[in-house]
């Protein structure tokens, strides 16, 4: 940002997901000469009780984003003890896993694995992960 620009955002928790990291965020602003503004909060941060306002506002934020973060962790917990499995669901089943696991030993490589189960690199990676658990325990 450079002196005279403005920072604009539709709300203040779209800026940052705490206060701490919020004040950051304005003090880099402030510091390069820049001027912020949101859009739903109509307040002139500027002014001393636009200040307050912004503090408030940004723990009101804070508050909000951690409640939320509670009852989703509770309510996934809630679905695991009912016997629903989350995410999206395995492409390759056990039989297919274990080929995988042989092959990669064999010396292929992920990205020809992955072609050749149409499935992502990243899944390819998330098998061979589960398989190591396994054998752990």
């Amino acid at each position: 940002m450079r002196p005279g620009d403005t920072l604009v955002v539709w709300r203040l928790d779209r800026l940052a997901r705490n206060a701490q990291e919020l004040y950051k965020i304005l003090e880099r602003v402030q510091e390069a000469g820049a001027q912020f503004k949101s859009l739903t909060e109509h307040f002139d941060f500027t002014t001393s009780m636009g200040q307050f306002v912004l503090g408030i506002l940004a723990l009101v934020a804070q508050l909000e984003a951690q409640m939320t973060a509670q009852r989703t962790k509770a309510g996934m917990a809630a679905l695991r003890e009912r016997g629903y499995k989350l995410g999206a669901p395995r492409r390759l089943n056990d039989d297919k896993a274990r080929e995988i696991v042989k092959q990669r030993k064999a010396g292929a490589t992920i990205a020809s694995l992955a072609k050749r189960y149409r499935v992502s690199t990243g899944s390819i990676h998330n098998y061979l992960r589960r398989a190591r658990v396994r054998k752990r325990r």
